[in-house]
């Protein structure tokens, strides 16, 4: 089963991620509007201090990328429950094990995108003709070792868009409705990005918030939220997979799969 999905991601989807893929490069590329003061007061000298101040920038990290990956899964369940999932149930010892082929490529689909987000901003640095050599001037990251930097953002994203993805699939275990869960997911976006600005004491415990690594000490020690670490980030967003993985397991062993998407 867990091989058979794998193989549906990558055989089924393969306009939809050359779609999400250009998206991705053309957002990335704009994304250089989105970090203009930065660029006018000298913090963007190179490709490294492009990517840095791109991929944390508040828009592009709370908002963009997560509706990017919330599009590259939307009919993940929903398409199951249409039909399909006679011919999956059939061939799988268990309903857990169809969940958990769900809950391994929800992550598969988390680490591409932020692959594909790292490649795209490098593409785009290079299309603005920043140069790939020279040290991280941006602001507090130049503090830690930039492979390093880059592994915290690389993880916290994965992880961020890990439980955003698991709470969406959630929603349309029970709603049985794409545009349900994803106005949802969008909801839950746009909330963090007004959370963070309006409310930014209780940002921390939304579910893409970490995604911005300068809010965490001790790259801005100035504008960081109480305690906000990266290992705080990582546990949290640990604990909320954990959560949604088995209210996931626990609500697929009473629920009819064979109630068509409500439109």
């Amino acid at each position: 089963m867990i091989l058979f999905e794998m193989e549906q991601l990558i055989d089924r989807q393969k306009k939809r991620w050359l779609l999400l893929l250009l998206t991705l490069l053309a957002v990335s590329i704009a994304s250089k509007f989105l970090i203009g003061s930065d660029i006018r007061s000298g913090f963007v000298t190179n490709a490294w201090d492009f990517m840095l101040a791109s991929v944390t920038q508040m828009f592009f990290a709370i908002v963009i990328i997560p509706v990017i990956y919330l599009l590259s899964i939307s009919d993940l369940v929903i398409r199951d429950m249409n039909g399909f999932l006679h011919y999956v149930l059939f061939r799988a010892k268990n309903r857990y094990v169809w969940w958990l082929a769900k809950f391994i490529l929800l992550f598969l689909h988390a680490v591409l995108v932020v692959c594909f987000t790292l490649f795209c901003l490098w593409i785009a640095a290079l299309f603005w003709g920043f140069p790939l050599t020279g040290p991280v001037l941006y602001p507090h990251y130049a503090i830690m070792e930039t492979p390093f930097v880059f592994a915290s953002i690389f993880a916290i994203h994965t992880l961020a868009l890990f439980a955003l993805g698991l709470l969406v699939t959630l929603i349309s275990l029970w709603t049985k409705s794409v545009i349900i869960s994803g106005c949802i997911g969008l909801l839950l976006c746009v909330v963090a990005f007004g959370t963070h600005i309006y409310q930014p004491d209780i940002a921390g415990w939304l579910p893409t918030t970490p995604m911005r690594l300068d809010l965490h000490h001790p790259y801005n020690p100035h504008r960081t939220i109480t305690n906000f670490t990266v290992q705080h980030s990582v546990g949290y967003l640990f604990f909320l997979i954990t959560i949604f993985h088995f209210l996931g397991a626990l609500r697929i062993r009473c629920m009819n799969f064979f109630i068509k998407e409500r439109s």
